[in-house]
């Protein structure tokens, strides 16, 4: 796990990304390449559910380039209220802000959701590693974004005690991407 550069602005970070991404596809072209997106306070801020705009940038790049898209996301599996369930709650607010057209989105299980006390580092991992060995023919994912060092590794306190939680970093945390995007959190 290593922090390859810092950033001070999302922007900045994902021009250097797009750089990245270049030079990537040119050399992995035969490997299958995918993305890996948080949702709250990743691709939609969770203070005033706006779509995070170089987040969004970011999205459709990996669209334009072909890569899949997954959406891995710590919210859970759930009934709601008036009927509706949480994933459809979430696809049409998705959907609301352009954010379209993934692979396949992942919902916490409740009962994990329940057990997990705000910590889904493990859940996260798991499904990268899933993601990794059965829709990438077990190639690490191009890159994973998100604003929590639970959504880059299973060892978020360490990388949160050096680095804490304002800057953006890029970097290598596990063997599931290529690289890492790690956002401040809000």
């Amino acid at each position: 796990m290593s922090v390859i550069a810092s950033f001070d602005t999302i922007a900045a970070a994902l021009l250097f990304l797009t750089d990245f991404f270049e030079c990537a596809m040119d050399t992995l072209q035969t490997s299958p390449l995918g993305a890996v997106f948080d949702i709250d306070d990743t691709m939609l801020s969770s203070y005033d559910s706006t779509t995070i705009q170089p987040v969004k940038l970011l999205w459709d790049l990996c669209g334009r380039l072909g890569l899949k898209r997954y959406i891995v996301t710590a919210r859970p599996e759930m009934a709601l209220s008036d009927g509706e369930t949480n994933e459809s709650f979430t696809v049409t607010e998705l959907q609301a802000h352009g954010i379209e057209g993934w692979d396949q989105l992942y919902m916490m299980p409740y009962q994990e959701y329940k057990r997990c006390r705000g910590n889904a580092a493990p859940y996260k991992e798991r499904v990268r590693r899933r993601i990794k060995e059965q829709e990438n023919d077990g190639q690490p994912l191009l890159v994973n974004i998100g604003d929590q060092w639970g959504d880059m590794t299973i060892d978020p306190e360490r990388l949160y005690n050096q680095h804490g939680n304002d800057q953006v970093c890029v970097g290598y945390f596990d063997d599931t991407a290529v690289v890492g995007v790690k956002l401040p959190c809000m």
